[in-house]
């Protein structure tokens, strides 16, 4: 239920590669915002509280009531901190660091169950029980159960990134340094490694040292043999994840999200729904209009629905 006291509040979403930060108010409506790239976990706090004083001008700042900060990894707003391998080593002080500096109450979520819970707010008309699935630079998720977000012991459920989805030999280091989990084959980080270890098992010389997603996929839009090859593999990682999501969560809807998604929609989609596992009742699946704002846009709902002024 949505706190009519709140006006705004500045969101703020720590992506794999970028930060994004703007001012949201109570309809969903990005009225101002910015995107910067990430850097080393030592200067994120300095950065996004030296944006927020340049970016918002005295009176932006003074209409928005809280901070609401999506991010990858675990959250403790307790005490104010983060912890994700994708931000890097070590604990971000970042709540805490936003209340000493500008005095107002601050909500941390996981990136994708901001994600999840924004696009839950569209929907909610429509079912109960939805996943929301991220595919970026990594892969993540974020479920709602009967109308319940699910948060876990440690605010870090449905991390569907790190299940294991597969069959064949290969031993491919995820970016969490445990082996051959879902993110480590099918997530824009995890892509080009992967290709490298499936051309060398296939016997095939690639032709260039691909080093990201974005080049096997244009390869692949360009007539590239081996590259929709080996996106066809990619589909079927996929389509594991999903039946997984299926026998866990037993969602009517699923939502996907995530710059892999976004740009390659063709090369992604139909693959992996093509390998999903017959056998479960198949959900609605979409892709969300919200674009690389999703997690900011669902941070921001979640804290006027959960903090009071």
């Amino acid at each position: 239920m949505e706190n009519s006291k709140v006006s705004k509040v500045i969101a703020i979403d720590i992506g794999g590669t970028n930060i994004r930060v703007g001012l949201v108010d109570s309809l969903g409506n990005l009225e101002k915002n910015t995107k910067l790239d990430k850097p080393d976990i030592s200067q994120v706090s300095d950065l996004i509280l030296t944006t927020i004083k340049s970016f918002f001008n005295e009176k932006e700042l003074q209409s928005a009531s809280y901070f609401a900060v999506s991010t990858a990894g675990r959250v403790d707003n307790e005490k104010g901190t983060i912890k994700s391998a994708s931000i890097g080593r070590g604990i971000l002080p970042l709540g805490k660091d936003l209340k000493e500096e500008f005095g107002k109450e601050v909500i941390l979520i996981n990136d994708a169950n901001a994600a999840a819970y924004g696009e839950y707010s569209k929907l909610k008309d429509k079912t109960q029980n939805m996943v929301y699935i991220t595919m970026s630079t990594g892969i993540g998720g974020g479920a709602i159960v009967n109308g319940h977000l699910l948060f876990g012991a440690e605010n870090s459920a449905v991390e569907i990134g790190h299940v294991v989805v597969k069959e064949e030999d290969y031993n491919i280091l995820c970016n969490c340094g445990h082996p051959n989990h879902w993110e480590a084959f099918a997530s824009g980080k995890g892509m080009p490694k992967f290709f490298k270890e499936w051309a060398k098992k296939q016997k095939i010389n690639l032709e260039k040292d691909y080093s990201t997603a974005k080049e096997i996929f244009e390869a692949a839009k360009g007539g590239g043999q081996t590259e929709k090859k080996f996106l066809e593999k990619i589909g079927e990682y996929n389509g594991r994840g999903i039946s997984m999501i299926l026998a866990v969560y037993n969602p009517d809807i699923i939502v996907i999200g995530g710059s892999v998604m976004h740009h390659n929609r063709d090369e992604v989609l139909e693959p992996m729904i093509d390998n999903i596992e017959k056998h479960y009742k198949m959900p609605e699946i979409i892709v969300t209009d919200s674009g690389d704002e999703v997690c900011l846009l669902g941070a921001a709902a979640y804290a006027f629905d959960n903090l009071s002024s």
